[in-house]
């Protein structure tokens, strides 16, 4: 009698040790919009590649995305307070056009991170967004962005192991045919890291 009372003991303190664990869980996630159209040509990537003096990391094609508010580490349990502020700003729907035509080097030519291509915010609905998303989030303590809401989508990373004494130029080659794009769907997105590179899961999709 005593041996199974401490074994029931035991079991349940586990259980619980299991439950604490699972509810103090942290996941790493993003608020954005997919994107299908096509950005780089695969003729372009195999030139970009010879182009630049760096090993370049070209993002693969379901993980391309445009982001509205980036989240970070948060814990599990606050999933459904993100979600209940993203249903609580939508209840009013949003007209959003974007005009992409333009790519840029980011954060400069001399020290090269990033392939972007830049958007425009046509009618304001955009930002209003993401300013929404930012205010309001930051009840869950999430930071709140200290620079202005500029869409962009990553295309690819340089991998530099030190500074180049050269600028990096983009090819006058390289050039995106403009386009308007209406975005009418975000989600939540939980990253993972991998040894292959990050993995971008859909958590919960809007419309919007």
């Amino acid at each position: 009698m005593e041996i199974k009372f401490i074994i029931l003991i035991i079991t349940s303190f586990k259980k619980r040790n299991f439950m604490a664990e699972e509810k103090s869980k942290k996941l790493r996630l993003f608020i954005g919009s997919c994107v299908e159209f096509p950005i780089v040509e695969k003729d372009n990537i195999a030139k970009l590649c010879e182009h630049f003096p760096c090993p370049i990391k070209f993002i693969e094609k379901p993980n391309i995305h445009l982001t509205w508010k980036f989240i970070g580490e948060i814990e599990a349990e606050k999933l459904d307070e993100v979600q209940n502020i993203i249903e609580e700003i939508i209840e009013k729907k949003f007209d959003i056009l974007i005009n992409f035509k333009k790519f840029e080097i980011w954060p400069s030519e001399k020290r090269p991170s990033l392939l972007v291509l830049i958007g425009k915010d046509l009618n304001g609905s955009a930002t209003k967004l993401h300013q929404k998303l930012d205010k309001k989030l930051e009840k869950l303590k999430i930071t709140r962005e200290k620079r202005n809401f500029l869409p962009h989508i990553t295309v690819a990373r340089f991998k530099l192991k030190q500074r180049p004494v050269e600028k990096f130029i983009i090819p006058e080659w390289l050039l995106f045919d403009e386009i308007n794009v209406k975005f009418s769907k975000l989600s939540i997105f939980q990253c993972t890291s991998t040894e292959k590179g990050s993995i971008y899961t859909p958590l919960k999709s809007f419309d919007i």
